[in-house]
């Protein structure tokens, strides 16, 4: 292992630079509040406050009944892409998505992370409307990223102004 900028060994500078996750640290708080019999609703982490629907439940052991337990393709596997690409263009009115333009992901988080690490080099600019959530920023900067904000406004529809993105951008 090496030393990192941080003096210690085992972690990069990168990663030991990286601020605690506040939507972890919400989610946390609301979690022991519920448990000293207090009443929250937790909006942090977009987790559901059910169980997992009962067809999701069936399918998962149908399909480790079935065998179905080795690695799919990265970009996600054949069928899944029809199916999203399928509802896209009939339920979304996007006419011409197909299978071949589409990724499967665990989320939206892991989707941007890899479109940062994919695009990005250090001292890239990325123009972040805010708000926003706040892991976007992190993510921009571990991918060796700067962030330039662009300040959103209700009355803006939360869209960057021209004025806006000219004062934002650096030459």
């Amino acid at each position: 292992m090496s030393e990192t900028t941080t003096g210690g060994p085992g972690i990069s500078g990168r990663a030991a630079a990286i601020k605690p996750s506040a939507t972890l640290a919400v989610s946390e708080r609301a979690k022991a509040l519920r448990a000293a019999g207090k009443d929250v609703l937790g909006f942090a982490a977009g987790e559901p406050d059910f169980p997992t629907p009962q067809p999701i439940v069936d399918a998962a052991k149908k399909a480790l009944d079935e065998g179905r337990t080795k690695y799919s393709p990265s970009i996600g596997d054949p069928p899944t892409r029809e199916a999203i690409a399928a509802k896209l263009s009939t339920e979304n009115g996007l006419p011409g998505v197909e299978a071949a333009n589409v990724a499967v992901s665990v989320g939206g988080k892991h989707s941007l992370y890899n479109i940062f690490q994919c695009l990005l080099d250090p001292g890239d600019e990325v123009l972040l409307p805010v708000p926003a959530w706040v892991s976007y920023a992190p993510q921009i900067q571990l991918s060796g990223g700067i962030v330039r904000e662009l300040p959103t406004t209700v009355g803006s529809g939360f869209k960057g102004t021209t004025d806006d993105v000219r004062e934002a951008i650096s030459a």
